[in-house]
Protein backbone atom coordinates (compact mmCIF):
# COMPACT_ATOMS: atom_id res chain seq x y z
CA UNK A 1 0.00 0.00 0.00
CA UNK A 2 2.77 2.39 0.95
CA UNK A 3 4.77 1.59 -2.18
CA UNK A 4 1.69 2.18 -4.40
CA UNK A 5 0.99 5.51 -2.69
CA UNK A 6 4.62 6.61 -3.20
CA UNK A 7 4.43 5.57 -6.83
CA UNK A 8 1.24 7.62 -7.42
CA UNK A 9 2.73 10.57 -5.60
CA UNK A 10 5.84 10.41 -7.75
CA UNK A 11 3.70 10.36 -10.96
CA UNK A 12 1.67 13.28 -9.70
CA UNK A 13 4.80 15.29 -8.92
CA UNK A 14 6.15 14.52 -12.38
CA UNK A 15 2.95 15.77 -13.99
CA UNK A 16 3.04 18.92 -11.87
CA UNK A 17 6.64 19.51 -12.84
CA UNK A 18 5.95 18.98 -16.55
CA UNK A 19 2.87 21.22 -16.48
CA UNK A 20 4.81 23.95 -14.66
CA UNK A 21 7.69 23.75 -17.07
CA UNK A 22 5.33 23.95 -20.05
CA UNK A 23 3.60 26.97 -18.56
CA UNK A 24 6.93 28.76 -17.83
CA UNK A 25 8.20 27.95 -21.31
CA UNK A 26 5.14 29.44 -22.97
CA UNK A 27 5.16 32.55 -20.81
CA UNK A 28 8.86 33.35 -20.97
CA UNK A 29 9.33 32.38 -24.61
CA UNK A 30 6.96 35.24 -25.61
CA UNK A 31 4.70 32.88 -27.58
CA UNK A 32 1.51 34.56 -28.77
CA UNK A 33 -0.46 31.34 -29.37
CA UNK A 34 -3.34 32.06 -26.99
CA UNK A 35 -5.01 28.67 -27.56
CA UNK A 36 -1.84 26.89 -26.55
CA UNK A 37 -1.55 29.09 -23.44
CA UNK A 38 -5.15 28.40 -22.45
CA UNK A 39 -4.66 24.69 -22.96
CA UNK A 40 -1.53 24.81 -20.77
CA UNK A 41 -3.42 26.61 -18.01
CA UNK A 42 -6.26 24.06 -18.12
CA UNK A 43 -3.77 21.22 -18.04
CA UNK A 44 -2.10 22.74 -15.00
CA UNK A 45 -5.49 23.20 -13.31
CA UNK A 46 -6.39 19.58 -13.86
CA UNK A 47 -3.04 18.39 -12.50
CA UNK A 48 -3.36 20.61 -9.46
CA UNK A 49 -7.00 19.58 -9.06
CA UNK A 50 -8.16 23.17 -9.28
CA UNK A 51 -11.40 24.51 -10.79
CA UNK A 52 -11.30 24.63 -14.57
CA UNK A 53 -12.34 27.80 -16.44
CA UNK A 54 -15.07 27.14 -19.06
CA UNK A 55 -17.46 28.98 -21.37
CA UNK A 56 -21.13 28.03 -21.13
CA UNK A 57 -24.23 28.70 -23.18
CA UNK A 58 -27.61 29.21 -21.61
CA UNK A 59 -30.05 26.74 -23.11
CA UNK A 60 -33.10 28.37 -24.67
CA UNK A 61 -35.59 27.26 -27.26
CA UNK A 62 -35.72 28.68 -30.76
CA UNK A 63 -37.12 27.93 -34.19
CA UNK A 64 -34.69 25.99 -36.33
CA UNK A 65 -34.52 25.84 -40.12
CA UNK A 66 -32.59 22.96 -41.58
CA UNK A 67 -30.88 23.88 -44.83
CA UNK A 68 -28.82 22.34 -47.58
CA UNK A 69 -26.10 24.36 -49.23
CA UNK A 70 -26.01 24.51 -53.02
CA UNK A 71 -24.00 26.56 -55.49
CA UNK A 72 -25.16 27.74 -58.85
CA UNK A 73 -24.89 30.13 -61.73
CA UNK A 74 -27.27 32.87 -62.85
CA UNK A 75 -28.78 32.36 -66.27
CA UNK A 76 -31.18 34.45 -68.33
CA UNK A 77 -34.62 33.11 -69.16
CA UNK A 78 -34.34 34.86 -72.51
CA UNK A 79 -30.82 34.96 -73.93
CA UNK A 80 -30.59 34.56 -77.69
CA UNK A 81 -27.81 34.74 -80.23
CA UNK A 82 -29.41 36.12 -83.40
CA UNK A 83 -28.11 34.63 -86.65
CA UNK A 84 -28.49 35.75 -90.23
CA UNK A 85 -31.52 34.17 -91.91
CA UNK A 86 -30.52 35.44 -95.35
CA UNK A 87 -27.11 36.39 -96.77
CA UNK A 88 -26.36 40.00 -97.53
CA UNK A 89 -24.21 43.06 -96.97
CA UNK A 90 -24.77 45.22 -93.88
CA UNK A 91 -26.10 48.61 -95.02
CA UNK A 92 -27.11 50.23 -91.69
CA UNK A 93 -26.46 49.79 -87.95
CA UNK A 94 -29.08 50.96 -85.41
CA UNK A 95 -27.70 49.63 -82.08
CA UNK A 96 -24.45 48.89 -80.32
CA UNK A 97 -23.29 46.56 -77.57
CA UNK A 98 -24.79 47.53 -74.21
CA UNK A 99 -27.87 49.30 -75.62
CA UNK A 100 -31.31 48.62 -74.21
CA UNK A 101 -33.68 47.52 -76.99
CA UNK A 102 -37.36 46.73 -77.21
CA UNK A 103 -38.98 43.76 -78.89
CA UNK A 104 -39.11 44.40 -82.65
CA UNK A 105 -36.45 47.14 -82.64
CA UNK A 106 -34.26 46.98 -85.77
CA UNK A 107 -30.65 46.27 -84.80
CA UNK A 108 -29.16 46.30 -88.31
CA UNK A 109 -30.29 46.36 -91.93
CA UNK A 110 -28.95 44.30 -94.84
CA UNK A 111 -29.04 45.50 -98.45
CA UNK A 112 -32.58 44.52 -99.55
CA UNK A 113 -32.66 45.59 -103.22
CA UNK A 114 -32.53 42.04 -104.64
CA UNK A 115 -35.07 40.73 -102.14
CA UNK A 116 -37.48 43.61 -102.87
CA UNK A 117 -37.33 42.82 -106.61
CA UNK A 118 -38.15 39.16 -105.93
CA UNK A 119 -41.24 40.25 -104.01
CA UNK A 120 -42.49 42.32 -106.98
CA UNK A 121 -41.90 39.37 -109.34
CA UNK A 122 -43.77 37.01 -107.02
CA UNK A 123 -46.71 39.43 -106.81
CA UNK A 124 -46.93 39.57 -110.63
CA UNK A 125 -46.78 35.77 -110.87
CA UNK A 126 -49.59 35.45 -108.34
CA UNK A 127 -51.78 37.93 -110.24
CA UNK A 128 -51.28 35.98 -113.49
CA UNK A 129 -52.04 32.66 -111.80
CA UNK A 130 -55.25 34.04 -110.27
CA UNK A 131 -56.43 35.30 -113.67
CA UNK A 132 -55.82 31.88 -115.23
CA UNK A 133 -57.77 30.25 -112.43
CA UNK A 134 -60.75 32.57 -112.93
CA UNK A 135 -60.90 31.74 -116.65
CA UNK A 136 -60.57 28.00 -115.99
CA UNK A 137 -63.45 28.14 -113.51
CA UNK A 138 -65.60 30.08 -115.98
CA UNK A 139 -64.94 27.47 -118.69
CA UNK A 140 -65.76 24.67 -116.28
CA UNK A 141 -69.03 26.33 -115.29
CA UNK A 142 -70.35 27.06 -118.83
CA UNK A 143 -68.94 24.40 -121.18
CA UNK A 144 -70.29 21.23 -119.46
CA UNK A 145 -73.83 22.66 -119.50
CA UNK A 146 -73.71 23.35 -123.25
CA UNK A 147 -72.07 20.02 -124.03
CA UNK A 148 -74.65 18.10 -122.00
CA UNK A 149 -77.55 19.76 -123.84
CA UNK A 150 -75.90 19.14 -127.22
CA UNK A 151 -75.36 15.46 -126.42
CA UNK A 152 -78.95 14.96 -125.28
CA UNK A 153 -80.30 16.67 -128.42
CA UNK A 154 -78.06 14.56 -130.65
CA UNK A 155 -79.18 11.34 -128.99
CA UNK A 156 -82.84 12.36 -129.31
CA UNK A 157 -82.40 13.18 -132.99
CA UNK A 158 -80.79 9.78 -133.57
CA UNK A 159 -83.65 8.04 -131.84
CA UNK A 160 -86.25 9.89 -133.96
CA UNK A 161 -84.33 9.10 -137.16
CA UNK A 162 -84.28 5.41 -136.32
CA UNK A 163 -88.00 5.41 -135.49
CA UNK A 164 -88.80 7.13 -138.78
CA UNK A 165 -86.74 4.60 -140.69
CA UNK A 166 -88.48 1.69 -138.96
CA UNK A 167 -91.86 3.16 -139.80
CA UNK A 168 -90.94 3.57 -143.42
CA UNK A 169 -89.44 0.10 -143.65
CA UNK A 170 -92.06 -1.91 -141.75
CA UNK A 171 -95.06 0.29 -142.33
CA UNK A 172 -97.55 1.07 -139.61
CA UNK A 173 -98.85 -1.57 -137.32
CA UNK A 174 -102.31 -3.14 -137.83
CA UNK A 175 -103.76 -0.95 -135.16
CA UNK A 176 -102.46 2.13 -136.90
CA UNK A 177 -103.66 0.86 -140.31
CA UNK A 178 -107.16 0.21 -138.95
CA UNK A 179 -107.19 3.58 -137.30
CA UNK A 180 -106.12 5.36 -140.49
CA UNK A 181 -108.68 3.36 -142.55
CA UNK A 182 -111.47 4.25 -140.13
CA UNK A 183 -110.40 7.90 -140.25
CA UNK A 184 -110.43 7.73 -144.05
CA UNK A 185 -114.01 6.28 -144.11
CA UNK A 186 -115.14 8.97 -141.64
CA UNK A 187 -113.47 11.67 -143.73
CA UNK A 188 -115.11 10.31 -146.88
CA UNK A 189 -118.58 10.31 -145.29
CA UNK A 190 -117.97 13.80 -143.97
CA UNK A 191 -116.77 14.96 -147.35
CA UNK A 192 -119.81 13.54 -149.17
CA UNK A 193 -122.22 14.98 -146.58
CA UNK A 194 -120.55 18.39 -146.74
CA UNK A 195 -120.69 18.36 -150.54
CA UNK A 196 -124.47 17.63 -150.54
CA UNK A 197 -125.12 20.25 -147.88
CA UNK A 198 -123.15 22.85 -149.92
CA UNK A 199 -125.26 22.08 -153.10
CA UNK A 200 -128.48 22.64 -151.13
CA UNK A 201 -127.18 25.89 -149.67
CA UNK A 202 -126.21 27.19 -153.11
CA UNK A 203 -129.78 26.66 -154.32
CA UNK A 204 -131.13 28.45 -151.27
CA UNK A 205 -128.68 31.31 -151.80
CA UNK A 206 -129.91 31.67 -155.41
CA UNK A 207 -133.44 32.14 -154.20
CA UNK A 208 -132.32 34.36 -151.34
CA UNK A 209 -132.89 31.77 -148.65
CA UNK A 210 -129.49 32.37 -146.98
CA UNK A 211 -127.00 35.18 -146.88
CA UNK A 212 -123.66 35.48 -148.67
CA UNK A 213 -121.78 35.13 -145.40
CA UNK A 214 -123.47 31.87 -144.63
CA UNK A 215 -122.69 30.37 -148.00
CA UNK A 216 -119.02 31.51 -147.76
CA UNK A 217 -118.63 29.96 -144.32
CA UNK A 218 -120.12 26.67 -145.53
CA UNK A 219 -117.81 26.64 -148.56
CA UNK A 220 -114.75 27.12 -146.29
CA UNK A 221 -115.85 24.20 -144.09
CA UNK A 222 -116.34 22.09 -147.18
CA UNK A 223 -112.83 22.79 -148.44
CA UNK A 224 -111.31 21.80 -145.05
CA UNK A 225 -113.24 18.55 -144.99
CA UNK A 226 -112.29 17.86 -148.62
CA UNK A 227 -108.57 18.54 -147.92
CA UNK A 228 -108.58 16.23 -144.90
CA UNK A 229 -110.19 13.50 -146.94
CA UNK A 230 -107.65 13.87 -149.75
CA UNK A 231 -104.73 13.84 -147.26
CA UNK A 232 -105.95 10.70 -145.54
CA UNK A 233 -106.58 9.06 -148.88
CA UNK A 234 -103.01 9.75 -150.02
CA UNK A 235 -101.64 8.41 -146.72
CA UNK A 236 -103.69 5.28 -147.14
CA UNK A 237 -102.52 4.82 -150.72
CA UNK A 238 -98.87 5.09 -149.55
CA UNK A 239 -99.46 2.58 -146.77
CA UNK A 240 -101.32 0.31 -149.09
CA UNK A 241 -98.53 0.35 -151.73
CA UNK A 242 -95.61 0.01 -149.15
CA UNK A 243 -92.47 2.17 -148.65
CA UNK A 244 -90.67 3.78 -151.55
CA UNK A 245 -86.97 2.89 -151.84
CA UNK A 246 -85.99 6.52 -152.20
CA UNK A 247 -87.65 7.38 -148.87
CA UNK A 248 -85.78 4.54 -147.12
CA UNK A 249 -82.44 5.78 -148.44
CA UNK A 250 -83.18 9.28 -147.20
CA UNK A 251 -84.11 7.87 -143.76
CA UNK A 252 -80.88 5.85 -143.61
CA UNK A 253 -78.84 8.97 -144.39
CA UNK A 254 -80.67 10.80 -141.61
CA UNK A 255 -79.60 8.03 -139.19
CA UNK A 256 -75.94 8.31 -140.26
CA UNK A 257 -76.04 12.08 -139.83
CA UNK A 258 -77.62 11.72 -136.38
CA UNK A 259 -74.98 9.13 -135.31
CA UNK A 260 -72.18 11.46 -136.34
CA UNK A 261 -73.75 14.26 -134.36
CA UNK A 262 -73.83 12.02 -131.26
CA UNK A 263 -70.13 11.18 -131.69
CA UNK A 264 -69.23 14.84 -131.99
CA UNK A 265 -71.29 15.71 -128.91
CA UNK A 266 -69.64 12.88 -126.92
CA UNK A 267 -66.18 14.11 -127.96
CA UNK A 268 -67.05 17.60 -126.74
CA UNK A 269 -68.45 16.14 -123.50
CA UNK A 270 -65.24 14.15 -122.86
CA UNK A 271 -63.37 17.45 -122.76
CA UNK A 272 -65.29 18.43 -119.58
CA UNK A 273 -62.90 16.34 -117.46
CA UNK A 274 -59.94 18.13 -118.95
CA UNK A 275 -61.58 21.42 -117.95
CA UNK A 276 -61.83 20.14 -114.37
CA UNK A 277 -58.16 19.18 -114.50
CA UNK A 278 -57.36 22.63 -115.84
CA UNK A 279 -59.04 24.19 -112.80
CA UNK A 280 -57.08 21.94 -110.45
CA UNK A 281 -53.84 22.81 -112.18
CA UNK A 282 -54.68 26.52 -112.03
CA UNK A 283 -55.47 26.23 -108.31
CA UNK A 284 -52.12 24.51 -107.72
CA UNK A 285 -50.37 27.31 -109.60
CA UNK A 286 -52.10 29.93 -107.43
CA UNK A 287 -51.13 28.07 -104.27
CA UNK A 288 -47.52 27.84 -105.40
CA UNK A 289 -47.47 31.52 -106.34
CA UNK A 290 -48.83 32.48 -102.92
CA UNK A 291 -46.21 30.36 -101.17
CA UNK A 292 -43.47 31.91 -103.29
CA UNK A 293 -44.78 35.36 -102.39
CA UNK A 294 -44.77 34.49 -98.67
CA UNK A 295 -41.20 33.20 -98.94
CA UNK A 296 -40.12 36.27 -100.89
CA UNK A 297 -41.69 38.62 -98.34
CA UNK A 298 -40.19 36.62 -95.46
CA UNK A 299 -36.72 36.80 -97.01
CA UNK A 300 -37.19 40.53 -97.58
CA UNK A 301 -38.31 40.98 -93.97
CA UNK A 302 -35.31 38.96 -92.77
CA UNK A 303 -32.97 41.61 -94.14
CA UNK A 304 -33.98 43.53 -90.99
CA UNK A 305 -32.33 42.00 -87.91
CA UNK A 306 -34.69 42.77 -85.02
CA UNK A 307 -34.68 42.20 -81.26
CA UNK A 308 -36.79 39.11 -80.39
CA UNK A 309 -37.70 40.49 -76.94
CA UNK A 310 -36.94 43.36 -74.54
CA UNK A 311 -33.35 43.24 -73.38
CA UNK A 312 -29.90 44.63 -73.89
CA UNK A 313 -27.43 43.99 -76.68
CA UNK A 314 -24.79 41.73 -75.15
CA UNK A 315 -22.63 41.16 -78.25
CA UNK A 316 -21.05 43.55 -80.72
CA UNK A 317 -22.71 43.90 -84.12
CA UNK A 318 -20.89 43.64 -87.49
CA UNK A 319 -19.80 46.85 -89.20
CA UNK A 320 -21.41 48.50 -92.22
CA UNK A 321 -20.23 46.88 -95.45
CA UNK A 322 -19.41 43.51 -93.90
CA UNK A 323 -21.05 40.38 -95.26
CA UNK A 324 -23.55 38.33 -93.28
CA UNK A 325 -23.88 34.69 -94.26
CA UNK A 326 -26.73 32.30 -93.62
CA UNK A 327 -26.54 31.14 -89.99
CA UNK A 328 -23.69 33.43 -88.96
CA UNK A 329 -24.12 35.19 -85.55
CA UNK A 330 -24.84 38.91 -85.90
CA UNK A 331 -26.15 39.96 -82.46
CA UNK A 332 -27.04 38.73 -79.01
CA UNK A 333 -29.90 40.03 -76.86
CA UNK A 334 -30.27 39.19 -73.17
CA UNK A 335 -33.32 39.88 -71.00
CA UNK A 336 -31.91 40.90 -67.63
CA UNK A 337 -35.16 40.95 -65.66
CA UNK A 338 -35.80 37.21 -65.94
CA UNK A 339 -32.79 35.53 -64.36
CA UNK A 340 -32.82 32.15 -62.66
CA UNK A 341 -30.21 29.98 -60.96
CA UNK A 342 -28.99 26.72 -62.46
CA UNK A 343 -27.39 24.40 -59.95
CA UNK A 344 -26.04 20.87 -59.86
CA UNK A 345 -26.16 18.79 -56.68
CA UNK A 346 -25.15 15.28 -55.71
CA UNK A 347 -27.74 12.52 -55.74
CA UNK A 348 -27.56 12.29 -51.94
CA UNK A 349 -28.39 15.97 -51.57
CA UNK A 350 -30.98 15.92 -54.33
CA UNK A 351 -33.01 13.25 -52.58
CA UNK A 352 -33.80 15.76 -49.78
CA UNK A 353 -34.88 18.54 -52.16
CA UNK A 354 -38.36 19.14 -53.54
CA UNK A 355 -40.05 21.64 -55.83
CA UNK A 356 -41.34 24.68 -53.97
CA UNK A 357 -38.65 24.72 -51.26
CA UNK A 358 -37.52 28.22 -50.29
CA UNK A 359 -33.92 29.24 -50.92
CA UNK A 360 -31.84 32.02 -49.32
CA UNK A 361 -29.40 33.29 -51.93
CA UNK A 362 -26.07 34.99 -51.21
CA UNK A 363 -23.40 36.38 -53.52
CA UNK A 364 -19.82 36.32 -52.28
CA UNK A 365 -18.82 39.45 -54.24
CA UNK A 366 -21.93 41.39 -53.17
CA UNK A 367 -22.03 41.07 -49.40
CA UNK A 368 -25.17 43.18 -49.01
CA UNK A 369 -27.04 41.44 -51.80
CA UNK A 370 -29.53 38.96 -50.34
CA UNK A 371 -32.34 37.39 -52.29
CA UNK A 372 -35.11 34.89 -51.90
CA UNK A 373 -36.04 32.19 -54.35
CA UNK A 374 -37.58 28.77 -54.61
CA UNK A 375 -36.88 25.50 -56.40
CA UNK A 376 -39.12 25.21 -59.46
CA UNK A 377 -37.73 22.12 -61.15
CA UNK A 378 -35.49 19.15 -60.43
CA UNK A 379 -34.24 17.25 -63.45
CA UNK A 380 -35.05 13.61 -62.59
CA UNK A 381 -32.44 12.31 -65.03
CA UNK A 382 -29.07 12.49 -63.31
CA UNK A 383 -25.65 12.58 -64.90
CA UNK A 384 -24.74 8.89 -64.74
CA UNK A 385 -21.02 9.56 -64.71
CA UNK A 386 -20.91 12.50 -62.29
CA UNK A 387 -24.00 11.40 -60.31
CA UNK A 388 -25.48 14.90 -60.36
CA UNK A 389 -28.99 16.33 -60.49
CA UNK A 390 -29.88 19.68 -62.07
CA UNK A 391 -31.92 22.24 -60.12
CA UNK A 392 -33.68 25.38 -61.27
CA UNK A 393 -34.21 28.13 -58.70
CA UNK A 394 -36.46 31.06 -59.64
CA UNK A 395 -36.00 34.43 -57.97
CA UNK A 396 -38.89 36.04 -56.08
CA UNK A 397 -38.04 39.54 -57.34
CA UNK A 398 -36.98 40.65 -60.83
CA UNK A 399 -33.41 41.72 -61.39
CA UNK A 400 -34.16 44.78 -63.54
CA UNK A 401 -37.22 46.00 -65.42
CA UNK A 402 -36.13 46.08 -69.06
CA UNK A 403 -39.31 48.02 -69.95
CA UNK A 404 -38.39 50.85 -67.58
CA UNK A 405 -37.19 53.99 -69.33
CA UNK A 406 -34.34 54.16 -66.80
CA UNK A 407 -33.15 50.61 -67.51
CA UNK A 408 -30.06 51.91 -69.33
CA UNK A 409 -28.97 53.79 -66.20
CA UNK A 410 -29.88 50.86 -63.95
CA UNK A 411 -27.37 48.68 -65.79
CA UNK A 412 -24.61 50.86 -64.34
CA UNK A 413 -25.58 49.74 -60.84
CA UNK A 414 -22.81 47.52 -59.47
CA UNK A 415 -25.35 45.30 -57.72
CA UNK A 416 -27.18 44.34 -60.92
CA UNK A 417 -26.95 40.59 -61.54
CA UNK A 418 -25.57 39.32 -64.82
CA UNK A 419 -25.77 35.88 -66.42
CA UNK A 420 -22.71 33.85 -65.51
CA UNK A 421 -22.42 35.15 -61.94
CA UNK A 422 -22.11 32.47 -59.27
CA UNK A 423 -23.93 32.33 -55.96
CA UNK A 424 -24.60 30.19 -52.90
CA UNK A 425 -28.06 29.08 -51.87
CA UNK A 426 -29.37 27.66 -48.62
CA UNK A 427 -32.36 25.46 -49.36
CA UNK A 428 -34.91 25.21 -46.53
CA UNK A 429 -35.41 21.45 -46.38
CA UNK A 430 -37.07 21.26 -42.94
CA UNK A 431 -38.02 23.44 -39.98
CA UNK A 432 -39.00 22.83 -36.36
CA UNK A 433 -40.26 25.17 -33.63
CA UNK A 434 -39.23 25.51 -30.00
CA UNK A 435 -36.18 23.26 -30.12
CA UNK A 436 -32.76 23.52 -28.48
CA UNK A 437 -29.78 24.20 -30.73
CA UNK A 438 -26.14 24.16 -29.60
CA UNK A 439 -22.77 24.29 -31.37
CA UNK A 440 -21.46 20.93 -32.49
CA UNK A 441 -18.24 21.77 -30.64
CA UNK A 442 -20.14 21.31 -27.36
CA UNK A 443 -20.34 17.55 -27.99
CA UNK A 444 -17.73 15.27 -26.43
CA UNK A 445 -17.31 12.00 -28.30
CA UNK A 446 -16.50 8.95 -26.18
CA UNK A 447 -16.39 5.46 -27.63
CA UNK A 448 -18.64 6.53 -30.52
CA UNK A 449 -21.27 8.15 -28.28
CA UNK A 450 -22.04 11.88 -27.98
CA UNK A 451 -22.08 13.52 -24.55
CA UNK A 452 -22.73 16.99 -23.15
CA UNK A 453 -20.97 18.52 -20.18
CA UNK A 454 -23.60 20.43 -18.22
CA UNK A 455 -22.66 22.99 -15.56
CA UNK A 456 -24.65 22.85 -12.33
CA UNK A 457 -23.48 25.05 -9.42
CA UNK A 458 -19.83 24.78 -10.44
CA UNK A 459 -19.95 21.00 -10.90
CA UNK A 460 -19.87 19.17 -14.26
CA UNK A 461 -22.73 16.78 -14.96
CA UNK A 462 -22.10 14.49 -17.93
CA UNK A 463 -25.20 13.70 -20.01
CA UNK A 464 -25.60 11.47 -23.05
CA UNK A 465 -26.98 13.61 -25.89
CA UNK A 466 -30.12 12.71 -27.84
CA UNK A 467 -29.35 14.14 -31.28
CA UNK A 468 -31.95 15.63 -33.65
CA UNK A 469 -31.39 17.70 -36.77
CA UNK A 470 -27.80 18.47 -37.69
CA UNK A 471 -26.30 21.05 -39.98
CA UNK A 472 -22.72 22.25 -40.40
CA UNK A 473 -21.71 23.87 -37.06
CA UNK A 474 -24.98 23.41 -35.14
CA UNK A 475 -27.05 20.52 -33.90
CA UNK A 476 -30.40 19.92 -32.21
CA UNK A 477 -30.36 18.18 -28.82
CA UNK A 478 -33.63 16.80 -27.51
CA UNK A 479 -32.79 16.14 -23.85
CA UNK A 480 -31.74 19.59 -22.63
CA UNK A 481 -34.07 22.24 -21.26
CA UNK A 482 -34.44 26.01 -20.97
CA UNK A 483 -32.34 27.55 -18.24
CA UNK A 484 -29.69 24.85 -18.23
CA UNK A 485 -26.06 25.62 -18.96
CA UNK A 486 -24.07 23.56 -21.42
CA UNK A 487 -20.30 23.88 -21.58
CA UNK A 488 -19.33 24.91 -25.11
CA UNK A 489 -15.66 25.71 -24.50
CA UNK A 490 -13.36 23.73 -22.25
CA UNK A 491 -15.69 20.74 -22.41
CA UNK A 492 -12.89 18.47 -23.56
CA UNK A 493 -10.89 19.21 -20.39
CA UNK A 494 -13.55 18.25 -17.86
CA UNK A 495 -15.34 15.13 -16.83
CA UNK A 496 -18.34 14.17 -14.78
CA UNK A 497 -17.87 15.74 -11.33
CA UNK A 498 -15.15 18.23 -12.30
CA UNK A 499 -15.24 21.62 -10.60
CA UNK A 500 -15.42 24.55 -13.00
CA UNK A 501 -15.60 28.32 -13.00
CA UNK A 502 -17.58 30.16 -15.68
CA UNK A 503 -15.41 32.56 -17.67
CA UNK A 504 -18.15 33.61 -20.07
CA UNK A 505 -21.80 32.94 -20.69
CA UNK A 506 -23.15 33.03 -24.24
Amino acid sequence: MVSRFLENLTKKRCLILKGGMLYLFLVFSGCVNRKAQEQAIRTESIVNNKTIPVVVQNVKSSDYVHTKKVTGEFKAEEDTVIVGKVPGKVSQIFAKEGDIVKKGDVLLQLDDSDYRSKVHISEAQLSSAESSLSQAKLNLMNTPLRSSVQLENAKHALKQAKLQYEKLKNGPRDEERNKIKASLEAAKNGYESSEKALQRSRKLYQIGGISLQQIEKQEAEYLNVKQRYISLKETWNILDKGPVQEDLEIAEKQILIAEESVKNAEAVKSMDKSLYNQVKAAEANVKMAKENLVLSKSAWQDTKIVAPFDGYVSMGLPSVGSMVTLGSPVARVTNMDKLYISSEVSLDTGIELKNGMDVDIELSHLEKKRMKGRITSINPISDVHLRLLKLRIDLDTPNIDMKDKNAQEDLKDKEILYPGMTCTGLVHTDSVKNVFIIPKSALVIKEGESYLMMEENGIVKQRKAEIGLSQEDFIQVKNIFSGEKVIVKGNNFVKDGSRVTIEKTL
